[in-house]
Parts: C-alpha cells; sequence; structure tokens
C-alpha cells in the first residue's frame, strides 16, 4: 500500500509548510492556500484525499488582508496565548483532568465499539497540553463541547452512536459471510473427502479445526476495536 494522501487547506504559508515538514515522511501531502479553488483541486487529483485539514479562519471573501488588520489579529491570538495560560493555571488550582484517568480506566474495561466515550468540556480542549490531548485520541474517545446548543449536542451524540451501531453490523455482517465461505469450503472437502487416507484425513480435520479457531478470534477482535479490516 502506498501512503495516504492528506490535503491541506491553510491561507498561512507557516502552517501549511510546517504540516508538511513534519509529516511528509508519513503521507504524500497537497498543499492549498485557497478555499475558492480546494474543490477543482481535489478533482484534478486521480484519487480523491483519504483526508483533509481545512482551516477554519480564512481571509473574509478571499481577499489579501491588509497588513496593519492582520497584525491586529496576529497580536491578539498571542494575547489570547498568554490569557489561556493564566486561566490555565486558575483552572488547575480548582479541578484535575481526572477525565483522562477515567477514560484509560475505561477502555481497559470496554472496547470503543462497545462503548464510545466522550469528552465532555466547556474549554478544556484550549487548556489540555498536547500529551493530554493526545491521550484523548490514544483511548479512542472523541470530544463535545458544552454550552453549544441542543442542535450542535445532538447532531454530535447522534452521529457517534450511528458510528457505533453502523461498525457493529458491518462486523455482524462479515461475520456472517466468512461463516459462510469456511461452511462452503467445508462442504466441498467433504464430498473429496473419501479419496484421502487416515492420515491425510486426521490432518484436513485438524486444519479446519484450528481455521476455525483462528477465524472466530479474528472476528472477536474486530468486533471489540482490537484488530480493524
Amino acid at each position: 500500500m502506498g501512503q495516504k494522501v492528506v490535503m491541506i487547506c491553510d491561507d498561512q504559508k507557516k502552517f501549511r509548510k510546517k504540516f508538511s515538514k513534519d509529516h511528509v515522511n508519513h503521507y504524500k501531502i497537497h498543499k492549498v492556500k485557497d478555499t475558492s479553488n480546494l474543490i477543482d483541486r481535489i478533482k484534478e487529483l486521480k484519487k480523491i484525499p483519504d483526508l483533509i485539514l481545512l482551516d477554519l479562519y480564512h481571509p473574509k471573501n478571499g481577499k489579501k488582508v491588509p497588513k496593519v488588520i492582520r497584525d491586529k489579529a496576529n497580536a491578539a491570538l498571542k494575547d489570547l496565548d498568554k490569557q489561556i495560560k493564566v486561566t490555565n493555571k486558575a483552572v488547575l488550582d480548582a479541578w484535575d483532568p481526572l477525565g483522562l484517568d477515567m477514560l484509560k480506566n475505561l477502555r481497559m474495561e470496554f472496547s470503543p465499539e462497545k462503548l464510545p466515550i466522550v469528552i465532555h468540556t466547556q474549554k478544556g480542549l484550549s487548556l489540555l497540553d498536547d500529551t493530554q490531548i493526545s491521550t484523548v485520541d490514544e483511548f479512542d474517545s472523541q470530544w463535545l463541547l458544552k454550552k453549544r446548543g441542543y442542535r450542535y449536542t445532538k447532531i454530535r451524540i447522534d452521529r457517534i452512536i450511528h458510528e457505533k451501531e453502523a461498525k457493529r453490523r458491518s462486523t455482524n455482517i462479515y461475520r456472517v459471510i466468512m461463516t459462510i465461505l469456511f461452511l462452503a469450503v467445508g462442504y466441498f472437502l467433504s464430498k473429496h473427502v473419501w479419496e484421502l487416507d487416515i492420515t491425510e484425513k486426521i490432518t484436513l480435520e485438524a486444519i479446519l479445526f484450528f481455521a476455525s479457531v483462528v477465524l472466530n478470534h479474528i472476528i472477536q477482535q474486530i468486533s471489540e476495536g482490537k484488530l480493524r479490516w
């Protein structure tokens, strides 16, 4: 298999450049500056990208931002970074992100396919460090922001539950198909078993038994999310 294709769309060159530098050995990267031609760039490719990193904020109406306005925005973002550090210290004086510890404990008991877990937070996404944020992904959890309104919350929850149920149905279908194929092979071989001597029959039975055990184990691993196809 070749490298996965990631397209990054960001109006700021420094972010496109940094992502490309960090991940050039992991992915085949396409860089797009302007959202106005993003769809055309995707269609130009022989294969649709495996993932698109889409920057949230872009220049208004696709026009170049005057330097004085851009500098003002960047200064405000730097002030926000400073405030986040102050806020984080105040938050940690009152609370610890124990939800991350519980996430790890829950994952020891329940696979993602059996139990989706969503980190529900007000501003925690901005306050956690890189390691803590990575923990959420490492242990197959997702984010849901508080104070975002009924519609947003319901859409996110319904989507997560739907994805879980879809994976479960897919695993069940896979189990049925593999079982049918295994039985078909067994039936075919049984028609010719009379041509085998006793040693070959014992060997065949052992192979079929071993194959059934391996098949059931693989399906079980898939259903628990420990193995993906």
